[in-house]
């Protein structure tokens, strides 16, 4: 199907989040990175926990603070991902990560655990929400790094990230800075 044809069925179902990212995947293929984010931000809008990529939940912690959890879904890609600011996964997360503190949610654990390789442009993705979210008394989290970036992040003295074997160990620093 064409791209113009799935703008004109999605005028037709305007909360078919699958179609808004798939229309925003096909921008991605033509280079229209402008029209990518468009969709990508329509599809946020209309069901964030429809989204084809991940898994968004929220849980109150004790102390009070929702943390919003961010897991990529499983089965989406057969195999580990890069996060490089560049593929279409990595641009569907800033937006999505954009998206979250916009709407104040400030507080997100991110699940690395499918993401095999982080190039330094996905350090400043993670970098840059990390830094918009404590500026509004939040935070950023992640999870169940792979070995990879562990092994990374240990040579290079990486201390700007918050990494945690488990979400229970992240949840605990967030109780720990309320």
């Amino acid at each position: 199907m064409s791209l113009k044809e799935m703008i004109s069925r999605l005028r037709d179902d305007e909360s078919n989040v699958r179609l808004c990212f798939e229309i925003a995947e096909k921008c991605y293929e033509n280079r229209e990175f402008e029209n990518m984010a468009k969709y990508i931000k329509k599809g946020l809008q209309c069901d964030i926990e429809a989204l084809p990529f991940f898994d968004v939940f929220d849980e109150e912690i004790s102390n009070g603070k929702i943390i919003t959890f961010i897991i990529p879904k499983r089965g989406v890609y057969s195999q580990t991902m890069t996060l490089d600011g560049f593929s279409f996964f990595s641009r569907v997360l800033l937006e999505l990560l954009r998206y979250l503190i916009s709407t104040q949610r400030i507080n997100i654990v991110l699940s690395l655990n499918n993401v095999e390789f982080l190039a330094d442009a996905g350090e400043g993705v993670i970098w840059g929400i990390k830094r918009e979210a404590r500026m509004l008394q939040g935070d950023l989290k992640c999870i169940n790094p792979h070995s990879n970036i562990l092994r990374v992040s240990e040579i290079m003295g990486n201390s700007y990230f918050d990494l945690y074997p488990t979400a229970v160990e992240a949840i605990q620093a967030f109780m720990i800075t309320s």
